[in-house]
Protein backbone atom coordinates (compact mmCIF):
# COMPACT_ATOMS: atom_id res chain seq x y z
CA UNK A 1 0.00 0.00 0.00
CA UNK A 2 1.10 3.33 -0.55
CA UNK A 3 2.84 5.43 1.89
CA UNK A 4 1.08 8.60 0.98
CA UNK A 5 -0.17 10.90 3.97
CA UNK A 6 -3.64 11.12 3.51
CA UNK A 7 -3.92 14.71 5.36
CA UNK A 8 -2.09 16.01 3.00
CA UNK A 9 -3.71 15.06 0.27
CA UNK A 10 -6.82 16.05 1.97
CA UNK A 11 -5.82 19.46 2.97
CA UNK A 12 -4.63 20.11 -0.33
CA UNK A 13 -7.48 19.21 -2.40
CA UNK A 14 -10.11 20.71 -0.32
CA UNK A 15 -7.96 24.57 -0.87
CA UNK A 16 -8.02 23.56 -4.48
CA UNK A 17 -11.51 22.64 -5.38
CA UNK A 18 -12.75 25.38 -3.08
CA UNK A 19 -10.67 28.23 -4.93
CA UNK A 20 -11.48 26.60 -8.13
CA UNK A 21 -14.94 27.23 -7.76
CA UNK A 22 -14.20 30.63 -6.25
CA UNK A 23 -15.52 30.63 -2.94
CA UNK A 24 -13.55 31.95 -0.38
CA UNK A 25 -12.86 30.44 3.02
CA UNK A 26 -15.34 32.42 4.58
CA UNK A 27 -18.14 31.00 2.03
CA UNK A 28 -17.26 27.68 2.02
CA UNK A 29 -17.36 27.52 5.93
CA UNK A 30 -20.78 29.12 6.06
CA UNK A 31 -21.67 26.43 2.70
CA UNK A 32 -20.45 23.56 4.87
CA UNK A 33 -22.10 25.23 8.29
CA UNK A 34 -19.25 25.54 10.42
CA UNK A 35 -17.23 28.42 11.13
CA UNK A 36 -14.14 29.96 9.42
CA UNK A 37 -11.84 28.57 11.88
CA UNK A 38 -12.99 25.05 11.57
CA UNK A 39 -12.57 25.26 7.73
CA UNK A 40 -9.01 26.35 8.04
CA UNK A 41 -8.02 23.73 10.55
CA UNK A 42 -9.14 21.13 7.25
CA UNK A 43 -6.91 23.08 5.22
CA UNK A 44 -3.93 23.86 7.27
CA UNK A 45 -4.07 19.95 7.86
CA UNK A 46 -4.34 20.39 11.47
CA UNK A 47 -7.41 18.27 11.82
CA UNK A 48 -8.89 15.20 10.35
CA UNK A 49 -12.03 15.22 8.81
CA UNK A 50 -15.14 12.38 9.79
CA UNK A 51 -16.68 10.49 6.95
CA UNK A 52 -19.69 12.42 7.39
CA UNK A 53 -18.05 15.90 7.20
CA UNK A 54 -15.64 14.20 4.18
CA UNK A 55 -19.36 13.22 2.39
CA UNK A 56 -20.56 17.35 3.05
CA UNK A 57 -17.28 18.78 1.55
CA UNK A 58 -17.86 16.29 -1.43
CA UNK A 59 -21.47 18.17 -2.29
CA UNK A 60 -20.47 21.91 -1.33
CA UNK A 61 -17.64 21.34 -3.82
CA UNK A 62 -19.75 19.44 -5.91
CA UNK A 63 -16.44 16.57 -6.20
CA UNK A 64 -16.11 13.35 -5.90
CA UNK A 65 -14.64 11.42 -3.11
CA UNK A 66 -11.85 9.90 -4.89
CA UNK A 67 -10.97 13.82 -5.98
CA UNK A 68 -10.98 14.80 -2.15
CA UNK A 69 -9.14 11.98 -1.08
CA UNK A 70 -6.80 12.14 -4.05
CA UNK A 71 -6.24 9.49 -6.41
CA UNK A 72 -2.58 8.56 -5.66
CA UNK A 73 -4.45 7.48 -2.51
CA UNK A 74 -4.78 4.56 -4.25
CA UNK A 75 -1.86 3.78 -6.95
CA UNK A 76 -3.48 0.20 -7.94
CA UNK A 77 -6.05 -2.23 -7.95
CA UNK A 78 -3.87 -4.07 -5.46
CA UNK A 79 -3.86 -1.53 -2.58
CA UNK A 80 -7.84 -1.81 -3.21
CA UNK A 81 -7.55 -5.41 -3.11
CA UNK A 82 -5.31 -4.96 0.15
CA UNK A 83 -7.53 -2.49 1.80
CA UNK A 84 -10.42 -5.03 1.37
CA UNK A 85 -8.50 -7.69 2.67
CA UNK A 86 -8.09 -6.16 5.97
CA UNK A 87 -11.10 -4.82 6.81
CA UNK A 88 -12.32 -8.34 5.82
CA UNK A 89 -9.98 -10.07 8.81
CA UNK A 90 -11.17 -7.37 11.39
CA UNK A 91 -14.68 -7.55 11.34
CA UNK A 92 -14.70 -4.74 14.53
CA UNK A 93 -13.22 -2.84 11.95
CA UNK A 94 -16.58 -2.48 9.24
CA UNK A 95 -18.18 -1.59 12.79
CA UNK A 96 -15.70 1.19 13.39
CA UNK A 97 -16.39 2.40 9.95
CA UNK A 98 -20.04 2.39 10.51
CA UNK A 99 -20.06 4.36 13.79
CA UNK A 100 -17.30 6.89 12.64
CA UNK A 101 -19.33 8.11 10.09
CA UNK A 102 -21.81 9.69 12.50
CA UNK A 103 -19.76 10.84 14.87
CA UNK A 104 -19.29 14.77 15.23
CA UNK A 105 -16.20 16.78 14.36
CA UNK A 106 -15.16 16.95 17.63
CA UNK A 107 -15.90 13.64 18.20
CA UNK A 108 -13.93 11.90 15.07
CA UNK A 109 -10.78 13.78 16.37
CA UNK A 110 -10.91 12.83 20.01
CA UNK A 111 -10.86 9.33 18.43
CA UNK A 112 -8.40 10.03 16.08
CA UNK A 113 -6.03 10.97 19.17
CA UNK A 114 -6.80 7.70 20.68
CA UNK A 115 -6.09 5.81 17.79
CA UNK A 116 -2.34 7.64 17.82
CA UNK A 117 -1.97 7.55 21.34
CA UNK A 118 -1.83 3.28 21.24
CA UNK A 119 0.47 3.90 17.63
CA UNK A 120 3.03 4.82 20.00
Amino acid sequence: MSGNNISESVKDNIRKHRKERGLSQKKFSELMGVTSSTASTWELGKSEISLKTAEKICEVLNISPLELFGAEMIESDEDIVDYLNIIMAKPELKTLIAASSELSDEDFEKVMQVIAMFRK
